[in-house]
């Protein structure tokens, strides 16, 4: 986890808890604010319902986990900073402008659109997607093993450092996104598309 947010994790409660999981569904107050930086301060918040079909923006979720039935389906994300979180379970279907770096979201399901997102450092080992599309993400130092991203399209994208070993980015596109300083031993690249880009 990255550093300070254990204590941010530990604060919640089980009244807390389900405040806080009731906010992220409708528009009821949450239990603790705003950070620093004007974001809902959910930090640390322990994702434990299906979050279907939501609008949810200016959240900071930065150190937060999924359990149970806990996911984000058919949801808009914006302008929200998941940094250090653990989401192992569904993510989708649009995220604008959020950061996701050193967070673990490996083997979740991605669906649907990813902009403007920072994965740096991020784990998304045995990550499943397919005609997923990534637009001026950032993956520098993100760890792909044994991924299966199929048939997605990666556009403006950075990939400095990353590993995509023992996976699969067969039928996938990548416009004006280098892979050049890439690893991509054992990955299967069959059909594989550069259009503007160095391979």
């Amino acid at each position: 986890m990255v550093d300070g947010l254990e204590e941010v994790a530990a604060r919640w409660t089980q009244t807390s808890t389900a405040a806080g999981n009731a906010f992220l569904g409708s528009s009821k107050s949450a239990p603790f604010g705003s950070t620093i930086e004007g974001l809902v301060d959910l930090r640390g918040l322990r994702i434990s319902q299906f979050i279907k079909n939501a609008t949810i923006r200016g959240i900071d979720l930065s150190g937060s986990s999924t359990e149970g039935f806990g996911q984000f389906g058919f949801c808009s994300v914006m302008d929200s900073r998941l940094v250090g979180s653990k989401i192992e379970t569904n993510l989708g279907s649009k995220f604008i402008r959020c950061n996701f770096s050193h967070s673990d979201l490996s083997g979740a399901v991605l669906r649907g659109e990813f902009d403007e997102i920072d994965f740096t450092g991020t784990k998304l080992n045995s990550v499943s997607a397919n005609q997923v599309t990534f637009r001026r993400c950032r993956f520098n130092g993100t760890s792909f093993r044994k991924a299966n991203l199929l048939n997605c399209t990666f556009e403006d994208c950075s990939f400095e450092s990353c590993n995509f070993g023992s996976g699969s980015i067969a039928g996938s596109k990548f416009i004006r996104s280098d892979l050049a300083l890439a690893e991509l031993k054992k990955t299967v690249i069959e059909n594989v598309v550069f259009i503007d880009g160095v391979s």
